[in-house]
């Protein structure tokens, strides 16, 4: 099929600024073939776990580039409540601002029993340069480990896709399955792994995959290991995420949101 811009004679990203329209959904309502641009990586940073077993926030720096189009943060959070406790995250900032930091997955996962919780927020267009990220919740929590990527290249009117979590007692190794709509779409994971023993559980993302970060959480028992991926560019249709487990000593009580970045 030819693409619309041979059609009409008109760059196609020209008309989808114009119009305000992301290009995938120009394909969607003529019919033609549209190629959409790769979503590229710009950096990633990640929380340092403490020891404090009555934890309420978190916060790191992160530092994203400069000139970045179409530009979109990541943020992931991982954590485990303790008893019967579901605390939640009450608010996230970037820079001290909260405004336009949304909810795109979660929480996945359970607290009652095995304990371990997962969730991905983002927020379009940050700005530049190096800003703390500081994660809030509404109670004291046993451990927290967070992560965040910024990328560009994501369509800016509808940056999230299809997502998916998993809450799991399984076997190794772990993955979610996201089923993505756009060719050249990025997914994006975050896992949190219950460990009750040392030698603490570890994980490794499959090799498909880029690793944002990974580490265990508290020196001692009762933590959590977390980490975050990306994979891409991807085709559209299933996209599998997957971590391998290694030094579990009992069953991987696992928790898994991963969501699709739609391309510019």
């Amino acid at each position: 099929m030819p693409t619309i811009s041979k059609i009409i004679g008109v760059d196609i990203a020209t008309i989808a600024k114009i119009n305000n329209i992301a290009i995938g959904d120009i394909g969607s309502i003529t019919g033609a073939d549209v190629p959409q641009a790769a979503i590229a990586f710009d950096a990633a940073s990640n929380s340092v776990p403490t020891s404090d077993s009555n934890e309420t926030q978190d916060s790191w720096a992160h530092v994203t580039g400069t000139g970045l189009t179409d530009s979109i943060l990541i943020i992931g959070v991982a954590w485990r409540n303790s008893g019967s406790n579901t605390y939640v995250v009450s608010s996230i900032t970037y820079g001290g601002s909260a405004a336009g930091i949304t909810l795109a997955r979660g929480p996945d996962g359970q607290d009652s029993g095995s304990s371990r919780r997962t969730a991905l927020y983002y927020l379009k267009n940050p700005g530049s340069g190096s800003k703390t990220i500081q994660v809030n919740f509404t109670g004291g929590v046993f451990v927290i480990q967070c992560g965040a990527a910024t990328f560009q290249g994501v369509d800016q009117t509808t940056p999230i896709g299809n997502s998916n979590g998993q809450n799991s007692s399984s076997e190794d190794p772990v993955n979610v399955v996201v089923n993505t709509t756009y060719s050249n779409n990025v997914v994006v994971d975050i896992l949190a792994l219950r460990g009750n023993a040392l030698p603490r559980a570890d994980g490794t993302p499959d090799g498909t995959q880029t690793e944002i970060f990974a580490r265990n959480g508290h020196s001692t028992n009762y933590g959590i290991f977390a980490g975050m991926s990306y994979k891409g560019p991807n085709s559209s249709g299933n996209v599998t995420m997957e971590w391998d487990i290694a030094d579990y000593d009992g069953e991987p009580y696992t928790a898994m949101s991963a969501v699709e970045l739609n391309p510019a």
